[in-house]
């Protein structure tokens, strides 16, 4: 992963993913976090595509609470935090998609959906009641061809 690739929204959004997990003292940064972080950001994108995609963002965003709670804490010591094998995928497949795209630096975007392409995801997906897909094809209309070739392309 190669930070200097990502937007500065999907910077910050991440370094808040990261902070949430040492907050909640865990030992792994999962996808969950990245995803806790994308639906608690105040632009408010995963929800925008969540209802696009013809599904329930409130649903949403209670299924990653729920997987969120479910993730262990680490007590005792100073605990030190290990990114999860799922999230370094979901990273590089954050970095591909964007690639393919044309887009100079990931975006929230590719990021809510490479999260939501993981074990993990499938549950929350099916919560929301859409699809990879159907998420995908939200995504394509929103972007609006547009591609991301500055690191202020989200601001």
């Amino acid at each position: 992963m190669n930070i200097e690739k990502y937007s500065e929204k999907t910077q910050k959004l991440i370094q808040a993913a990261q902070s949430m997990a040492q907050a909640g003292s865990h030992q792994y940064f999962t996808p969950v976090h990245v995803l806790k972080a994308l639906t608690e950001d105040r632009d408010g994108l995963s929800a925008r595509l969540i209802a696009l995609a013809g599904g329930n963002a409130d649903a949403f965003a209670g299924a990653v609470e729920g997987a969120f709670n479910k993730i262990p804490s680490v007590t005792g010591g100073h605990t030190q935090l290990y990114m999860h094998n799922d999230t370094a995928k979901l990273f590089n497949e954050a970095e591909a998609e964007a690639q393919k795209a044309g887009d100079s630096f990931v975006t929230a975007d590719r990021l809510l959906v490479a999260a939501l392409n993981t074990g993990e995801g499938a549950g929350i997906l099916k919560a929301a009641n859409i699809n990879l897909k159907t998420l995908k094809d939200a995504q394509a209309a929103f972007r609006k061809g547009k591609t991301a070739d500055s690191a202020s392309a989200e601001s």
